[in-house]
């Protein structure tokens, strides 16, 4: 009886042990390498709300402060559309969120943008980001 007694309980504390000695997830997001190439966004999802959620990763020595960047409208075979409402097939767009992407992190992020922007049947999104500034007021253009 003193066996089993002394197993359960030898269980339960490697059960704990090993809870305990698991690492907390990063509330910051995914480590990536700082190597200065900028700032990469890629489309994740339209989620259950029509929001555009895309990956950002701050690739640059400091926190991403305000970037603009080009949504361009996909369809379902990824092709763009010829032009909406008039305009062009995509529109620039301004997000501002204080520290929103720290320097050599990768995360998500829900874009003020929102699928009842789009052009119907728009599927995807493909993002070009023209202008980023960080937390030591520099800014990142893209090569041109």
């Amino acid at each position: 009886m003193k066996k089993i007694v002394y197993s359960i309980i030898g269980i339960i504390i490697i059960g704990i042990v090993s809870a305990c000695s698991t690492a907390p997830k990063d509330i910051y997001g995914e480590d990536i390498e700082v190597d200065g190439s900028g700032i990469e966004m890629v489309f994740k999802e339209i989620d259950s709300d029509g929001n555009i959620v895309v990956t950002i990763s701050n690739r640059m020595e400091f926190d991403l402060q305000e970037f603009y960047a080009r949504a361009i409208w996909l369809d379902e075979d990824g092709n763009t559309f010829e032009g909406f409402r008039g305009e062009p097939d995509y529109f620039p767009f301004q997000q501002i969120d204080k520290n929103m992407i720290l320097s050599g992190k990768k995360d998500e992020f829900v874009t003020m943008l929102d699928l009842d922007l789009a052009p119907e049947g728009t599927k995807s999104v493909r993002f070009e980001l023209i202008y980023a500034k960080f937390e030591d007021k520099s800014e990142w253009k893209p090569n041109e």
